[in-house]
């Protein structure tokens, strides 16, 4: 997963310069979705992991404030 992450960004990063000028750039939209997706995803695994482990469930609203900044 280490290794599909970046190549996911730079393939999205590609279609969109490459859609950018014409009239389908749209279409840049649902793979970004679904990038963003997978991230989102990978968070929730991390912290029911944690939590299982016996890390103390806070400071998910920090995390949450920080996400629009991140994203």
């Amino acid at each position: 997963m280490l290794l599909i992450q970046p190549l996911a960004i730079v393939a999205v990063l590609i279609l969109a310069a490459q859609l950018i000028d014409g009239t389908r750039w749209l279409i840049v939209f649902p793979p970004l979705a679904a990038l963003l997706a997978v991230w989102l995803a990978q968070a929730l695994n991390a912290y029911r992991r944690a939590v299982a482990m016996g890390a103390a469930p806070t400071g998910e609203l920090q995390a949450a404030l920080f996400l629009p900044i991140a994203v």
